[in-house]
């Protein structure tokens, strides 16, 4: 052993520095102030410490302890059996734990901490990223300030998030239950999968169109811009820019909103507020369905057909037959009607005598007509131009 200023001790130990100390064979403290013990140890940075076969603490104020161990950076610490903390302010704990960054942090087995300012925690975890985190045995934080929280979670894309064996890909993504999987995109639930900037939230839910929405168990959002919303809810593949509201709804057809199944019934209580009743503007129009329960509007068809039916009643008042005695054989009439106001018509009628005494004495046969022109408005709708008619036979005897 040498020593200059230290203190050596073991077969070819050497401390060089001031205050050294070198204890094992080979140990070598070359640096002020700087520790070296175990065969082979070697402690070369200024108030470094090396404990272990084969550590190796060079790093001003660094520490290595564990055999082949190494603190090669500034203020870096390495514990464990190779041990590899060589970069400024850095950590690596466990057996063959490492760091690849200033100042990050590995922690466990095999542990890996690559970016800058990353952090590492579990047995085979790695966070290349910088200021990126991996916790969990096995989780992987690839992309810058990304996050995966549990054993096998991926977080690759830059920004993005795993939690509990999930995988998120893309910037910003965010994935979170046993199984999810997100590209560009969030997903939340076991075996919940969204990409394409989609959101998946519930168990086994997918939302894989252009962003598309899924929430609810088994809710899948397939098409591009759509929704699933409820247990079970689908908008398929083909289906853009549509929503399927409650459980088991499937939407048909491309810009749909379908709410519920055959089985579904809806009410709507503020639908006969006075307040929805005040914020009504324009035209009145009705709401239809066909079979398959498609809505849409009449277009104001049945309000129109309202307004030419008074207009037809009061044509009707207005064309009634003239009245004759038992010896006039013809007359006409001119008529006015009026209905509920909102109708008004003016109509001419005629009566002629056919025969008199024409099967039995007194008996007569007289045919009759009139026709109207009438106008009527109803709920805002206007019709004008209502033309009617009528035509009629009287047999009468005594």
């Amino acid at each position: 052993s040498s020593s200059t200023g230290g203190a050596a001790f073991g077969n070819a130990a050497t401390a060089g520095g001031t205050t050294t100390t070198a204890l094992g064979n080979t140990a070598t403290a070359t640096a002020n102030n700087a520790t070296s013990v175990g065969s082979g140890a070697t402690a070369s940075g200024v108030q470094a410490t090396a404990v272990g076969q084969g550590a190796s603490a060079g790093g001003s104020q660094s520490t290595a302890t564990g055999s082949t161990a190494s603190a090669g950076g500034t203020e870096s610490s390495a514990y464990g059996f190779n041990a590899q903390a060589n970069f400024t302010q850095s950590t690596a704990l466990g057996s063959s734990a490492s760091t690849g960054a200033n100042f990050a942090t590995a922690a466990g087995a095999t542990a890996s901490a690559g970016g800058l300012q990353s952090s590492a925690y579990g047995y085979g975890s790695s966070a290349g990223g910088s200021n990126s985190t991996a916790v969990g045995a096995g989780a992987t934080a690839g992309g810058s300030d990304a996050t995966a929280l549990g054993a096998g979670s991926t977080a690759s894309g830059q920004g993005s998030i795993a939690i509990g064996d999930a995988s998120s890909t893309g910037t910003n993504s965010i994935a979170i239950g046993t199984g999810a999987s997100a590209t560009g995109s969030i997903a939340v639930g076991n075996l919940a999968q969204a990409s394409n900037g989609g959101a998946a939230f519930g168990d086994f839910s997918q939302a894989s169109g252009v962003n598309s929405t899924a929430v609810g168990p088994n809710a899948k959002a397939f098409a591009d811009n759509s929704t699933a919303l409820g247990n079970g809810a689908n908008v398929g593949p083909t289906f853009a820019n549509s929503t399927a509201i409650g459980f088991g709804a499937t939407a048909n057809d491309s810009n749909q909103m379908m709410f519920g199944t055959v089985n579904t019934s809806y009410q709507a209580p503020g639908i006969t507020s006075a307040q929805s009743v005040a914020r009504q503007s324009g035209p009145l129009e009705l709401v239809t369905t066909d079979a398959a329960g498609h809505l849409a509007s009449d277009g104001g068809d049945t309000f129109r057909a309202i307004a030419r039916a008074q207009a037809g009643i009061a044509i009707a008042l207005a064309i009634e037959a003239p009245s004759l005695t038992q010896s006039e054989r013809f007359g006409i009439r001119v008529g006015w009607g009026s209905f509920e106001g909102d109708a008004h018509a003016f109509g001419f009628s005629a009566m002629g005598v056919l025969c008199r005494d024409c099967f039995s004495q007194g008996d007569r046969i007289a045919l009759d007509g009139g026709f109207g022109f009438g106008s009527s408005s109803f709920k805002t709708y206007n019709d004008d131009n209502v033309v009617a008619g009528r035509v009629g036979v009287q047999w009468t005897w005594r």
